[in-house]
């Protein structure tokens, strides 16, 4: 890739949070992908690129989005936040937009009003990731005066009163964020700032088991 082309992306992504690349081939994709940094996998899905579609209950796997969701929409969330560190970004590349017109929601944490009381207990409040092997870990991190989130409703919890309340709090700033919306087409690419960006599955006008998203990791530690 040209190097303007790195330059250009990266700097969508550190003023965004995310960046949108049209009519990318899929052979593209990895190498894409590895300019950013190392590809991580899933320990549960080995794959480096997995490709993921809209499933109903009965056939998801266990202690995933879909197994809670089925083929509906899915919340807000940070991929794979139950990991020791979340993957630093998360790509969406789309081989089939489905039948659905099916959309994907952003919302970026750094527009959250974040008083210093708020900023303290992201970074000092206990929570438990992870549901079969579950380890204690704050909400977020600070870096680079910047909070480093990882939030998802499912795996995610709170373990005692005064997480509950930044619970609370999280989830009025989560309804009350400004969303960005993606309409996918066939070889559109999506890169998130995965620690900034939560990003939720919308709702389908009929049914769209042909929606078909390939999903990278890049960085973090499961």
């Amino acid at each position: 890739m040209p190097v303007d082309f790195r330059v250009t992306l990266r700097n969508d992504i550190a003023s965004l949070g995310y960046a949108i690349l049209n009519a990318v081939e899929v052979e593209s994709v990895l190498e894409i992908a590895q300019m950013l940094g190392r590809v991580t996998v899933d320990p549960r899905s080995p794959e480096p690129m997995r490709r993921i579609s809209p499933q109903h209950l009965s056939i998801a796997e266990p202690n995933t989005l879909s197994s809670r969701y089925g083929d509906g929409p899915f919340p807000f969330h940070t991929d794979v936040a139950h990991w020791c560190e979340p993957a630093e970004y998360l790509i969406l590349y789309c081989e089939n937009p489905g039948s659905g017109d099916r959309p994907t929601y952003l919302i970026d944490s750094r527009d959250w009003p974040c008083p210093p009381t708020l900023r303290q207990a992201f970074t000092t409040e206990v929570w438990k990731a992870g549901l079969l092997y579950p380890r204690l870990c704050t909400l977020a991190v600070e870096s680079e005066g910047r909070l480093r989130i990882r939030y998802d409703a499912a795996c995610v919890r709170p373990v005692g009163k005064r997480s509950k309340r930044l619970e609370e709090e999280v989830q009025i700033l989560v309804a009350e964020s400004k969303r960005r919306t993606i309409h996918w087409k066939a070889g559109m690419l999506v890169v998130l700032d995965n620690r900034r960006i939560l990003h939720a599955r919308g709702v389908a006008k009929m049914p769209d088991p042909d929606r078909v998203l390939i999903r990278i990791l890049v960085g973090g530690m499961a």
